[in-house]
């Protein structure tokens, strides 16, 4: 067993004492299913990065990982006691796939419109469903889960602490939210690269297996048809940056699936990656400089971007539509009436006019972009980016 997957022995993020809290926390489930590879390498990154960031930082980390292990023990009880849950099934499900910054969070709200679309709130896919299911198939899930008063203390935390990513980002308890959350739950994601500088974490990330990808996602849509069993869905509007790096496991657990590519020039994605950490590590006291964080950000979009493009070399393209960062600005009916059209289903003129209503209240509570940023303050140039994503580009023409 390598030196990461032996896993911290003591601190915060000591792994047989994440468990045991873990376990006294959930109040059911089999204790021995956290006991993964993936908790072993993120606790034994955790405990590196105590030397990269305060106090605040570290315990703000370890709070994050035992909600993750707490949400992983609920899940498995729920569907452990209620089996037929893994019966339901997913109607064409919507993935929007892209770098940062090219406009998912615009479409994702768009299409949230549609009355017969669910997507994921924040305190679904970061938070772990309570033991009780008082309000399974209620028409009140949406307003008393009690996840959502938890949820709203924890944005204004966010808020509070995290200024730049709350005006990056703005969310609230009834916004539609990325799934991220529920990959975080198989210890495998990307993700966790926000909490904390885990460098130790991500290198053994990029090794992992597209059988260990798949089961990660195998978990992901359990998570999915728990919250369907909560409350009913017909269609799945789901995104995340983060799906980029294994399309192949989203369409082997997903075959129906239809995956929403958006493109943005790289060079303004990755710009955007770096600011994203910067503004999630200030408050921690993370010790990285713009050099650092570029390298990062680098590495993961290009290999992210690398492994997308030849998983959909070997990929029906039928599963496919892409959709430009240009396209979507300049014209968001008519991206959506594609997104309908590859769905086989109408986007009828009451749709239409109920996503323009949308559109123009928006209008009215635009304020000025926070989100300021250049490769240079990483330590990047336009050339070394370009060389980067020659590939990328080449698959986009």
């Amino acid at each position: 067993m390598s030196t990461i997957e032996s896993g911290a022995s003591e601190g915060l993020f000591a792994v047989d004492k994440l468990i045991e809290t873990a376990y006294a926390t959930a109040g059911v489930g089999d204790p021995t299913i956290l006991d993964t590879p993936g908790l072993r390498a993120l606790s034994y990154s955790l405990e590196c990065s105590n030397e990269r960031v305060n106090f605040i930082g570290r315990n703000r980390a370890q709070k994050m990982l035992l909600e993750t292990l707490v949400k992983h023990l609920r899940v498995d009880h729920h569907l452990t006691q209620h089996p037929e849950i893994r019966d339901i099934e997913f109607q064409t499900p919507i993935f929007l796939v892209a770098p940062f910054r090219s406009g998912t969070t615009l479409l994702h709200r768009l299409l949230a419109q549609d009355p017969a679309h669910r997507t994921p709130r924040l305190w679904e896919a970061l938070q772990a469903p309570p033991v009780e299911t008082d309000y399974q198939g209620s028409s009140e899930y949406f307003q008393k889960d009690p996840r959502i008063a938890i949820a709203q203390k924890y944005i204004k935390a966010r808020e509070l602490f995290t200024p730049d990513i709350a005006a990056m980002h703005p969310t609230s308890v009834d916004a539609p939210e990325e799934c991220f959350g529920l990959l975080e739950t198989s210890m495998l994601s990307h993700s966790f690269t926000f909490y904390a500088p885990v460098m130790e974490y991500l290198d053994w990330l990029d090794q992992r297996s597209n059988d260990e990808w798949k089961a990660s996602y195998a978990l992901y849509a359990d998570q999915l048809r728990l919250l369907m069993w909560w409350s009913p869905a017909q269609r799945w509007v789901l995104k995340t940056p983060f799906h980029m790096w294994a399309v192949d496991a989203v369409c082997a657990n997903f075959p129906n699936a239809l995956v929403v590519q958006q493109h943005r020039e790289p060079e303004t994605c990755i710009a955007s990656y770096c600011s994203l950490i910067t503004a999630a590590y200030g408050p921690i006291g993370a010790k990285l400089d713009g050099q650092i964080i570029g390298q990062i950000a680098l590495r993961y979009l290009k290999d992210a971007l690398a492994r997308n493009v030849a998983a959909r070399n070997q990929l029906d393209s039928k599963q496919f539509i892409d959709i430009d960062y240009k396209e979507l600005i300049s014209d968001p009916i008519g991206s959506v009436r594609r997104v309908y059209a590859a769905i086989d289903q109408p986007f009828t003129p009451d749709l239409e006019q109920q996503v323009k209503s949308w559109m123009e209240e928006q209008s009215g509570h635009r304020k000025g972009n926070p989100h300021k940023y250049s490769l240079k303050d990483y330590g990047l140039d336009l050339d070394e980016v370009n060389e980067a994503f020659a590939q990328y580009r080449a698959f986009c023409n």
